[in-house]
């Protein structure tokens, strides 16, 4: 947490890529600093754009509350609108992982999954692949 906190910006980067990793094969891990990372989030500059979806990540894993996912979503959106491929696919991805707890979100995730799957860039045709499966099978 102090390496994800810090001014340094490639240490931030460093640790929140950790952060997504571990979240995604123990999802929950973080849940108790999910604050920590949903306000991290939201004051990352945007040129740190591969930490910022890296903390998307970790916190859409960690998140366990109604509103906590709501607030994550309001900041991912932005994020699916990025010029950089990279950061649409994180976007993407995050808002799936949201929408697995978020039935109010389901739709609209599908929407963007199928859109992403037929039209997108490589990158965002097999993302929006492995989390279409990923959402039908947390039905």
């Amino acid at each position: 947490m102090e390496d994800l906190l810090s001014e340094n910006p490639l240490r931030c980067r460093l640790a929140a890529d950790i952060a997504r990793r571990v979240s995604s094969r123990q999802p929950g891990i973080f849940c108790g600093y999910i604050d920590v990372l949903i306000d991290l989030l939201a004051c990352l500059p945007l040129e740190q754009w591969q930490s910022r979806g890296y903390v998307s990540l970790a916190a859409a894993n960690s998140a366990v509350t109604v509103a906590q996912r709501r607030r994550l979503a309001a900041l991912v959106r932005p994020m699916l609108e990025d010029k950089r491929t990279a950061v649409r696919a994180n976007g993407l991805e995050t808002f799936a992982i949201l929408a697995q707890g978020e039935p109010e979100l389901r739709e609209e995730v599908l929407t963007l999954l199928e859109e992403s799957r037929i039209a997108g860039t490589p990158s965002m045709r097999a993302r929006a692949r492995r989390m279409l499966k990923r959402l039908s099978s947390s039905r």
